[in-house]
């Protein structure tokens, strides 16, 4: 399952491939929902500073999976979501408690209220399912 993940997508970069191969086993979520969700947010750039686009407040958005410091503070206590590896570990945390609550559906609009977001999240797991992507 790993080795088609890695050889079909090119937004995956080497934290990608290290957190995702040992998040993705522990959480039960297949990799297209989890590739999906990382291109709807930052596309390419993995950088676990990214801010959510024009934020300039204090809770802005941030990292590879745009987590909120508010939502952060509220179901992932203990994570530091500036730092790559908490950012994504806080992500698989709550997107498999949200598919295991509602499924995929629930867990993208948790992820992102607006109706396009699950909307373009959905294009791509199916871009991903027709590469071979589980």
């Amino acid at each position: 399952m790993l080795a088609q993940l890695l050889a079909c997508c090119a937004i995956l970069h080497a934290p990608d491939r290290y957190h995702l191969s040992r998040g993705l086993g522990v959480y039960g979520l297949e990799p297209r929902w989890v590739l999906a969700v990382a291109q709807a947010e930052t596309g390419a750039n993995a950088s676990p500073r990214v801010r959510a686009h024009g934020c300039r407040g204090r809770n802005c958005a941030v990292g590879r999976f745009q987590i909120l410091p508010s939502t952060a503070r509220q179901r992932c206590p203990g994570f530091n979501i500036y730092e790559y590896h908490d950012n994504v570990a806080c992500f698989l945390w709550m997107f498999s408690r949200d598919v295991i609550e509602g499924g995929v559906p629930l867990a993208l609009r948790r992820q992102n209220p607006d109706p396009e977001y699950a909307v373009r999240a959905l294009a791509v797991m199916e871009i991903l399912h027709e590469r071979g992507v589980p």
